[in-house]
């Protein structure tokens, strides 16, 4: 509640959640943002899970793939009737409607592993220039991430033990 209220989200407000995943941050989130709020869990691109999971099954990363088109579904059941409307998307394809409509956007321990697959893809700048596309005027940021020292080589703070260092981010 506090990482929130730093960041500045409100009741009513729409969040956009990076990685959502088990949904630790969405069920704090919805009961704060309330009825009027909306909550969009943005989701890796389909096209990662082969970049991060180089050894995976189809059917794994096919898994991973259900996961993001069924979570609204399963969002749902972490609340009740008073609570925010709840959306999904996959980064770098968001719907044109959401442009320009997002209160906040939220990186909870997410541009780690963007950023692990930007060289192949470009990824983290996609999702990072699709985030400012979604904000409204004043909208905001809200980034969680470890932090690397900056005295570390770039490959170390790359993303691929978790740390980003600061003046990237």
């Amino acid at each position: 509640g506090e990482t929130l209220q730093f960041f500045g989200v409100e009741p009513g407000m729409t969040i956009v959640e990076a990685l959502p995943g088990g949904g630790w941050y969405t069920k704090i989130l919805l009961p704060y943002l309330g009825p009027e709020g909306v909550i969009v869990g943005a989701h890796y691109p389909d096209g990662i899970w082969a970049q991060l999971m180089r050894n995976a099954s189809e059917e794994s990363i096919q898994s991973r793939i259900d996961g993001r088109i069924n979570w609204p579904d399963r969002a749902a059941e972490w609340t009740d009737k008073g609570s925010p409307e709840i959306k999904s998307y996959e980064m770098t394809a968001a719907p044109e409607e959401l442009k320009g409509t997002v209160d906040g956007v939220l990186f909870v321990r997410a541009l780690h592993n963007l950023n692990r697959a930007e060289e192949a893809s470009g990824y983290f700048s996609m999702t990072i220039a699709e985030s400012y596309e979604l904000l409204k005027p004043g909208g905001f940021v809200g980034v969680v991430q470890h932090r690397g020292p900056e005295t570390n080589s770039d490959e170390w703070a790359s993303g691929n033990s978790g740390y980003l260092k600061e003046s990237y981010v």
